[in-house]
């Protein structure tokens, strides 16, 4: 009994599926990978302000903005630094996007960072 060409619309009909899947994988990794250099940059910015005592919100906006995008807002308050971060993922799908909503304060006096 010969099965190819039953096999070859079993494949045909889950071809769609398939990719379908694999789409998504790769769209949900997207968005990780995105979320995930903006925490570090984020971090690093911060950071590297416990070191710089005298750093001016610009000089911490001007960081960020030369490696992420999205609107960013930086709060300096008398040992606390808070960055908050909002931006969009575009889907590889045309009508869906990932919203990526992002908050740390850093502790000047314990050098701690803390997500919110």
């Amino acid at each position: 009994m010969d099965n190819k060409g039953q096999s070859l619309i079993i494949f045909v009909l889950l071809l769609p599926l398939i990719l379908l899947l694999i789409m998504g994988i790769i769209d949900l990794g997207n968005y990780h990978v995105t979320k995930g250099k903006y925490v570090n940059e984020i971090k690093s910015t911060i950071k590297y302000s416990f070191t710089n005592e005298n750093i001016s919100k610009e000089k911490i906006e001007n960081l960020l903005n030369s490696n992420i995008g999205g609107v960013k807002e930086v709060k300096i308050d008398n040992n606390q630094i808070t960055i908050t971060v909002k931006d969009k993922v575009h889907s590889l799908f045309s009508n869906l996007n990932y919203d990526i909503n992002l908050s740390y304060t850093g502790d000047k006096v314990g050098k701690k960072i803390i997500e919110e």
